[in-house]
């Protein structure tokens, strides 16, 4: 059971991988304001999920920076077309800006967004992974709570 718990999860991770896949990144900053952000630039590689920063700048470099140093976490959202999602919770591992890895990565980045230049690539560690589809969680709602149910809907 183990094993095919594995193996979903693995699957489940390579839809970052889908291009009609929706990934939204959410990170906070260190007062706790939420920032959430669509980053197609998001990929499942060797167990972690890594990530093109391409704006130097940006809240969600900042964000991320913190979390890196204070030992936070982030939330990546992603939507398939066919309506399943998932929210996966993650750890900052490091961060590359320079050297071998950094130019390896640049040359994808700069065929895959060629008006950008590419600020830092980000690898973080899965810790968990939540099904956010509307009928898995309706299913568990009804399986926690069967006693909250509208009234209409019992007298149909």
């Amino acid at each position: 059971m183990e094993g095919q718990g594995k193996k979903m999860e693995n699957e489940i991770l390579r839809l970052c991988n889908a291009e009609n896949v929706l990934k939204v990144m959410v990170s906070v900053n260190l007062d706790g304001t939420p920032h959430a952000t669509v980053k197609s630039s998001v990929r499942y590689v060797d167990g972690n999920l890594l990530y093109y920063e391409l704006i130097e700048s940006s809240r969600t470099n900042r964000n991320v920076t913190a979390a890196l140093w204070f030992d936070g976490t982030v939330r990546f959202l992603l939507v398939h077309p066919d309506g399943r999602s998932f929210q996966v919770a993650a750890r900052p591992l490091r961060t590359c800006i320079s050297g071998i890895e950094f130019r390896e990565h640049y040359i994808k980045a700069s065929k895959e967004f060629p008006s950008t230049d590419l600020a830092a690539v980000w690898i973080f560690e899965p810790l968990e992974i939540t099904d956010q589809t509307l009928s898995t969680r309706i299913g568990q709602e009804r399986e926690k709570r069967p006693y909250l149910t509208h009234l209409d809907r019992l007298a149909r």
